[in-house]
This record gives structure tokens, sequence and C-alpha cells, in this order.
């Protein structure tokens, strides 16, 4: 929390910067000018704080803070009613200055914008996933009678709005899964019986062994529980509960 206030409070403290860097920036290039020349002054600002701008672009910036300068000390050679040139060409670089930590501050907003945009998505995501696995394994499916795992995986199914399901159950042993045919959606992967795991099993399956449900924003959880994938197979989501 700490860093994130420092970090806007620098992105704050550089937006103000530039703001000052342009007005300042602005005043000077304008200072001791006739009406015609604040207008070309206002040309040569705009030059300038576009080079600042377009900081990474340096085939444009380069070019247009040349034009600006290069204009400048044009007018200010051929009438002395200019003003003083010193201050005008350090108003220019103010104006780019300004320019540039106006850019870097934009940039800066947006990605965090961005960050932040692409965190509530992911989480967006994870509360459907837990929603959609709450019902799953709250779920009642009327109308199935006990033991009658094709009308409960497919009720179930229903309730979330799965195209792919399966419904495992442990062996009388208690050493294996063995999945319940026919299963919804399965006929390409061919589930196998699996043995319980024993030492570093896979996420799909501790979550299970600890009596958590698991959610995945895709397919790779599956590797658990099959073995071949199509490379033509992708979920855009994974529950499974225990």
């Amino acid at each position: 929390m700490d860093s994130s206030r420092r970090v806007l409070g620098f992105r704050i403290a550089l937006s103000a910067a530039a703001a000052v860097l342009v007005l300042a920036g602005a005043s000077l290039n304008a200072s001791g000018r006739d009406s015609g020349g604040i207008a070309l002054a206002g040309v040569t600002g705009l030059l300038a704080v576009s080079s600042g701008v377009l900081y990474r672009e340096w085939r444009l910036a380069v070019p247009l803070a040349g034009i600006a300068s290069v204009v400048t000390i044009v007018i200010a050679q051929f009438n002395s009613l200019q003003g003083d040139l010193v201050p005008q060409v350090a108003g220019l670089v103010l104006l780019a200055v300004g320019g540039l930590a106006g850019a870097i501050t934009y940039r800066s907003f947006v990605s965090e914008v961005r960050r932040q945009a692409a965190e509530l998505e992911g989480l967006n995501t994870r509360l459907g996933l837990k929603d959609q696995a709450f019902i799953a394994a709250t779920s009642d499916v009327n109308g199935s009678a006990t033991g009658d795992t094709a009308a409960i995986t497919s009720g179930i199914a229903g309730y979330v709005g799965a195209d792919f399901a399966c419904c495992y159950l442990a062996s009388a042993d208690g050493r294996r899964y063995v999945p319940q045919p026919p299963g919804l959606g399965v006929e390409r992967l061919r589930p196998q019986a699996i043995n319980k795991p024993h030492g570093n099993p896979g996420p799909l399956l501790a979550a299970i062994e600890a009596r958590r449900s698991y959610s995945a924003a895709d397919e790779s959880g599956l590797s658990d529980l099959i073995s071949y994938l199509p490379d033509d197979f992708h979920l855009q989501s994974l529950v499974a509960v225990p």
C-alpha cells in the first residue's frame, strides 16, 4: 500500500511539474514579442511540446524541435522587435521538457489503468469460476435416482452451463478415481481410472485430496486426469469439486 501511494504521489508530482514547465516555457517563449510574434510563438511552442511528447519517435521529435528552434532564431535575426532570443530558446527547452514529462506521466497512468483493468478481469473470472464450483458442489439434481451418475453429471453440467463434464468415484478399495460413463463431451478424451496421488500431485488432484474446489481459466488442469489432450481441445474455464 505504501509503495502504491509513493508511485501515485510521484505521478501527481510529475504531472504538476509538467504543467509548471509548460506554463513557464510558454511565458518565456512569448516574452518581448508583439501580437504577430505571439502567434508565431504559439506555433513554435506547440512544435516544442510535440517534440517532447514524441520522445520515443526520435525521427519525428528531432525535426519538430529543430523547426521550432530555427523559426525562433530566424525571427529574432530579422526582427529586432521580437525580444531577447535567449529566454525564448530557454522557453522552447522548457516546453519540450514539459511535453516529455507529460508524456511519461500519461503513459504511466494508462499503464496503471490497463493493469488494474486486467486484474479486475482476472478477479471476475476467478469469482465466476468459484461461483460455478459452488453451484456444482451444492446443486440438488431433482429427479435423479441415487447412483444415476449420468443424470447427476448432466444435471450439474446444466446448472453451471458446462459443455464438458465427467464424474469420478473412488474405487471400492479407495486407491483409485474411476470415471463414470457416459459423461458429457468426453468422447475424444477417453478418461481412464487414475491412482490416488502420492508425493507431489498436480494442482487439480491436490485440491480434490484436500477436499477443496479447483478452478482454472484453461484446460491445463486436466492433465492430472487425462494423459492425452488433443491439440485442438481447449476450455475457457475448468472447475472440479470433491
